[in-house]
């Protein structure tokens, strides 16, 4: 039972991972810049739905991190080698999801105004839980 809810919860994790992911590569592969008001309204949905499923994924890896010890535990080396290479995969694609954010985060603007509104939010998407814009 404990290992096919390891397996449920990490799916869960990826599939939510990497619907993130997706979007944001597609975001920063359709905006390189943030030129219209149009493109910033388009950060900041890309922007409230990652901080909206980080709060979903926070608990998820949670109950991951529980569930490791408990296999660690009962199988021994086998749920030692299970768990490493479940969260190494996890830990690649955060990297990987964390460079993505990073390059949004950091897209040039074309007026003052439109990189100080982005800033903002780009801020507001790193030191927040919550979407304040």
């Amino acid at each position: 039972m404990i290992p096919l809810l390891f397996a449920l919860i990490y799916l869960v994790i990826l599939v939510l991972s990497g619907l993130v992911f997706s979007q944001t590569a597609r975001f920063a592969k359709e905006h390189p810049t943030i030129d219209s008001p149009r493109t910033l309204d388009a950060f900041k949905g890309l922007a409230r739905t990652n901080m909206k499923l980080a709060l979903v994924l926070l608990p998820l890896y949670g109950v991951g991190i529980l569930l490791t010890l408990v296999l660690v535990v009962r199988y021994g080396l086998l749920g030692l080698a299970a768990c490493l290479g479940v969260n190494a995969l996890i830990g690649v694609l955060g990297l990987y999801g964390m460079r993505l954010e990073k390059k949004v985060r950091s897209l040039p603007a074309a007026s003052e105004e439109l990189r100080r509104e982005h800033r903002r939010v780009a801020e507001s998407w790193v030191k927040k839980a919550l979407p304040d814009f």
